[in-house]
């Protein structure tokens, strides 16, 4: 982890879940979509901080089977791995 309360970063969600496109938007709130979901699909995950996130996408892969790591053995693809543009915020 990168800080000094063992919380995780953004950046170490994003790196925890690279078939996830995760990002903070203007209001502050986290979001995140796996890589492969169409431009405008609702995020099935957002949190308050980076932690509720990553507790999100993992509630989200739990109940929706999305791909947890992008690798081949969840389902994914290397060569899927680029984030879309989360539409405004401060992307990882």
């Amino acid at each position: 982890m990168a800080n000094q309360t063992d919380e995780p970063t953004l950046a170490d969600v994003q790196r925890e879940y690279p078939a996830w496109s995760c990002w903070r938007a203007i209001s502050g709130m986290y979001y995140a979509r796996p890589v492969d979901a169409q431009p405008g699909d609702p995020a099935p995950a957002k949190g308050e901080d980076p932690l509720d996130l990553r507790d999100q996408i993992r509630r989200a892969i739990a109940l929706d089977d999305y791909s947890a790591t992008g690798s081949d053995e969840a389902g994914g693809s290397p060569d899927n791995q680029l984030p879309l543009n989360g539409g405004g915020g401060q992307e990882c």
